[in-house]
């Protein structure tokens, strides 16, 4: 194993030590199972994650900074699917909820106007 896959590798233990806690973790399951089928196999699967009570980590810088904005991603799909999920982060917007500030954001990516 060369250094660099060394540094990778301890870097994932220092996350997992620091974040891996079932307090701060959430599970979606999304299937055609039953509910009672669904539950056993979460149960099954992530009974075992630990709960160490760490805090809930505060994020307080933006994820991406200039350096990060503004690229070209060129992807190649590994299956047919016909969904395509866009995500991105905007500042705080609680302060603005009267005037619906999202609601802009969902006119120019809704495929048809809502009141239309």
């Amino acid at each position: 194993m060369c250094i660099r896959d060394r540094r990778r590798v301890h870097g994932l233990l220092d996350f997992y030590k620091q974040y891996y806690s079932a307090n701060i973790m959430r599970l979606v399951l999304y299937g055609q199972e039953s509910l009672d089928e669904l539950e056993k196999m979460a149960h099954e699967k992530f009974s075992d994650v630990k709960n160490y009570d760490i805090p809930l980590p505060k994020i307080i810088e933006k994820p991406f900074d200039s350096e990060n904005l503004q690229r070209l991603l060129k992807v190649h799909p590994v299956k047919d699917w016909e969904s395509i999920e866009i995500a991105w982060f905007m500042d705080n917007m609680n302060p603005h909820y009267k005037s619906n500030p999202h609601k802009y954001c969902l006119l120019y990516t809704s495929p048809s106007p809502r009141d239309s």
